[in-house]
């Protein structure tokens, strides 16, 4: 039962407004995502809540996919962003998700960092955005991105 305030609860959403050509539908979405946003800050849910945004590739229809560089690289680069609350986190792990933010990171550290804030057993410290600094250097190579899925290039 969710009647009690204390009990954990998870939520999942998918949205495929990026699939539509023009672009129209998807900016549809951007006012909605920021009201709920603002109604979770305010009624203090966001005090401890975990958010993750998560997307496989931007927009890949319609001519700026096919016809710019900006729209090569949209349709390959997926997006990770994660909202978590100070009272989940320590100071250490607060500063090494800061420092990981514009780190180059695979599908594998976004795993292995979901289960680090979950507290889940087998998570790998090695590969949490939460535990380990990554190298800001690094490339697609040092990452075991194939060459065909870099956006280094």
């Amino acid at each position: 039962s969710t009647d009690s305030p204390n009990t954990p609860w998870f939520i999942t959403g998918a949205f495929i407004e990026g699939h539509e050509g023009t672009g129209e539908v998807l900016s549809t979405l951007d006012e909605d995502m920021a009201n709920f946003l603002r109604k979770l800050a305010a009624e203090g849910t966001l005090r401890d809540t975990a958010l993750f945004i998560v997307a496989d590739h931007g927009l890949h229809m319609g001519l700026n996919f096919v016809y710019t560089t900006n729209g090569i690289i949209e349709h390959a680069n997926p997006a990770f962003f994660a909202l978590l609350p100070e009272s989940m986190l320590n100071k250490e792990q607060m500063e090494t998700l800061d420092h990981n933010e514009q780190a180059l990171m695979t599908a594998n550290h976004v795993y292995h960092t979901l289960r680090d804030a979950l507290k889940l057993p087998a998570s790998n410290p090695e590969l949490s955005l939460l535990q380990t600094k990554l190298p800001l250097d690094a490339t697609c190579s040092t990452a075991g991105i194939e060459d065909e899925y870099c956006q280094c290039k």
